[in-house]
């Protein structure tokens, strides 16, 4: 078969399949098969033509061999078998951690082609074949057809890239950014709600984290308590999407569908998802508490690794930004609450852009210097992620604006961010103190707790219970009527659930943040379980 020949149909299936591929980075999964029907006037004159002497070599060569008789549309067997196919080369696709490998033929029928692709790997007998129906004798043709041709094909496949290139990415598609002047950000960090600046913050930490050493990145999740107010809390997550939409700096040319990446984290086995995105910002989404109790594991081990060695681990390559009802521990994250939503001047999220996207041109050298940094950072009775922000604030300043003292934009900003934070958890604690003085004092709800859980009227939230221990509780369904019970007698919010259950373990009102018992629903599932007996201790 002619090189000519062989290039053409090589170009045009590369073309083809990605117009499929336009839509698939391949950063959480390989699909396992893709298939598109292109009419004929879904292609160009050239292109048909290139089909048409494609077919013409193939059916010569094909017939050269006696194997099988080739026509002006299809092939047949010299039986009662005939279809419509050419065979075409593998299509191999380029990750960062894998090459995955696609089966391809392609069906040319009297009004277009079909295009299959299939991973090699998911048919054992013979080629892999998807979006057509074949009986047995027509598969058994197509497989010969490709044996027939495979010299020509098969022996030089197409490659397709898929590879993050994020090194790359960050200086390309910041190159054109211009820092804006000290003043300038200092207005917008002064006028940009601090979540937002917060959450921006985060981003940019997150395209810098496969350039950092271990032990310079953030052993904590950055998070954001939002709105309880179901419609504030979704212009909120809305506003984040729209901003941050400007913030994955490290996006490949060849990702362009990817935007701002958004996971909701339901089961443990969904964290392997995260485990997967390498130097891009992520917005989770995360109310599932065993997950929470993974994510809080992973980080405090490798902190604690890396306290006791000095050398260890990050169990990611991104930095996620963590919204939900369910946040991991309070010493694993950095949180700050969003209670109202406010709006943004889209002048200031383009300065604050442009300041942090400008920082991007010379990713490793910032990158290298952070590193350097944390690793002399001294805590001095500080708390851990308070000196890594301010750390990590400095070198930011200082690239941007020269500044080598103690001073700057983001400087002070972080200062805010602190203190913010600070204040934020102070009037938790006197809530959750005031809280605590209710729940003790069972006869301020006594009305809503039935004395079994097969008496419960729809009113009430708790029922008392009897361990096997006959030690005695009071017991509140964890999804629904503990969230209740907060908001309407204790005046809390329903996203502390987590946390003031860790301050009842703390001060011996729980043993355990939940249990499963059976409740109204006789289904053993999660309750919040309330000590009414005298030297209740926590357990694990």
């Amino acid at each position: 078969m002619k090189k000519k020949v062989i290039e053409g149909a090589r170009k045009l299936i590369k073309k083809l399949f990605e117009a499929i591929l336009d839509r698939e980075a391949f950063i959480f999964e390989a699909p396992k098969a893709f298939t598109r029907n292109f009419s004929r006037d879904m292609l160009t004159d050239d292109q048909l033509e290139v089909i048409d002497i494609w077919k013409a070599a193939v059916r010569g060569q094909l017939n050269t061999a006696e194997k099988l008789h080739a026509d002006k549309r299809g092939l047949a067997d010299h039986g009662d078998t005939y279809f419509e196919m050419l065979p075409a080369p593998n299509i191999i696709v380029m990750c960062d951690k894998c090459l995955i490998r696609y089966e391809i033929e392609v069906f040319a029928y009297k009004k277009g082609v079909l295009l299959s692709a299939v991973q090699a790997a998911v048919s054992e007998n013979g080629v892999g074949i998807a979006g057509i129906n074949l009986s047995g004798k027509e598969r058994a043709l197509v497989q010969t057809a490709r044996q027939l041709t495979a010299l020509d094909f098969l022996k030089n496949p197409i490659y397709v890239d898929r590879m993050s290139q994020w090194r790359d990415q960050l200086s390309s598609n910041t190159r054109f950014l211009v820092p804006p002047s000290m003043e300038q950000v200092t207005a917008a960090l002064r006028e940009t709600p601090i979540a937002v600046v917060w959450a921006m913050h985060t981003a940019v930490l997150a395209s810098l984290m496969p350039l950092l050493e271990d032990d310079a990145k953030p052993f904590f999740y950055p998070a954001l308590r939002l709105s309880e107010n179901e419609t504030a809390a979704q212009m909120q997550r809305d506003l984040l999407r729209n901003v941050l939409s400007g913030f994955p700096f490290g996006r490949s040319d060849g990702q362009s569908a990817v935007r701002l990446l958004e996971i909701s984290l339901q089961e443990k086995k969904d964290i392997q998802t995260l485990e997967q995105v390498n130097g891009l910002p992520v917005l989770v989404n995360l109310d599932s508490e065993p997950v929470q109790r993974e994510l809080t594991r992973a980080v405090q081990n490798s902190h604690c690794e890396l306290l006791d060695s000095g050398i260890s681990k990050h169990p990611l390559n991104t930095l996620p930004l963590l919204t939900g009802d369910a946040l991991p521990a309070e010493n694993a994250i950095f949180a700050l609450d969003w209670p109202t939503f406010e709006n943004v001047n889209p002048a200031h999220v383009a300065v604050l852009r442009n300041a942090f996207g400008a920082l991007m041109k010379n990713a490793e050298r910032l990158a290298a210097l952070i590193s350097e940094h944390i690793g002399w950072l001294a805590l001095d009775g500080i708390r851990y992620e308070q000196a890594y922000l301010w750390a990590i604030a400095q070198e930011l300043d200082g690239e941007l604006f020269g500044v080598t003292e103690h001073t700057g934009p983001l400087t002070d900003w972080v200062q805010h961010l602190i203190a913010t934070r600070e204040n934020q958890q102070a009037e938790r604690q006197r809530r959750f103190a005031m809280a605590l003085d209710i729940v003790r004092d069972t006869t301020q709800y006594d009305s809503l707790v039935a004395p079994d859980a097969s008496e419960m009227t729809p009113e009430q939230l708790g029922f008392r219970y009897t361990d096997s221990q006959g030690e005695t509780f009071i017991a509140f369904e964890l999804k629904e009527d503990f969230p209740k019970f907060m908001t309407r007698r204790l005046g809390l919010r329903a996203g502390d659930s987590v946390e003031f259950r860790r301050y009842l373990v703390q001060n011996g009102i729980m043993k355990t943040v939940s249990k499963n018992v059976r409740g109204r629903s006789r289904d053993s599932i999660s309750h919040a379980l309330i000590c009414l007996s005298t030297g209740c201790e926590a357990g694990e």
